[in-house]
């Protein structure tokens, strides 16, 4: 993997999901706010939501472990959050692990017909920070310590072997 080619990807997704989440919100008629008390059950993340709609507050969005991502700053790895919480609401599809996995498909279904073409590094890269976490949760119950060494690693040996190797870390830890 080209590191040049992975900086610029990194920062083409991070453009790419900030002018998502900003589309939504202007959808919406309102944005996100920095949280470490956001919704964690989607329960909780249908009654902030429609308070939200309500309101046109803005949607508490979880700011912790935003560091050590794939998004070129902890704002971005936010806005992604954002687009994803409303797009749960959007499609009514839950927090359990079956649903997650779909929307995942959904955000990479929406960057295709975005222009962004499937397999490209930018839609690799999402696939892997979405739906590897969502493995990586069913097999273990954690999420990985440093996003952004997980997904460069799956894109350095593979998606499979990324996603062993990090299980193989978090089991140890």
């Amino acid at each position: 993997m080209n590191i040049n080619q992975y900086q610029e990807a990194r920062l083409n997704l991070s453009m790419f999901v900030t002018d998502m989440a900003h589309k939504r919100a202007h959808e919406l008629g309102f944005s996100w706010v920095p949280a470490v008390d956001a919704p964690a059950t989607y329960r909780e993340l249908m009654t902030v939501f429609a308070d939200s709609v309500q309101t046109r507050s803005a949607l508490p969005v979880y700011s912790l472990y935003c560091d050590l991502s794939i998004f070129k700053n902890a704002e971005t790895n936010m806005a992604l959050r954002f687009w994803h919480d409303s797009l749960h609401i959007q499609t009514g599809l839950t927090f359990s692990l079956p649903d997650e996995h779909e929307l995942a498909l959904e955000h990479l279904r929406i960057m295709e017909v975005e222009g962004i073409k499937k397999h490209s590094m930018e839609w690799e890269m999402l696939r892997i920070d979405l739906l590897g976490q969502n493995y990586l949760r069913a097999m273990c119950k954690k999420f990985p310590d440093n996003q952004e060494r997980f997904v460069r690693r799956c894109l350095e040996i593979g998606f499979d072997e990324g996603v062993l190797e990090e299980v193989r870390l978090l089991n140890a830890a």
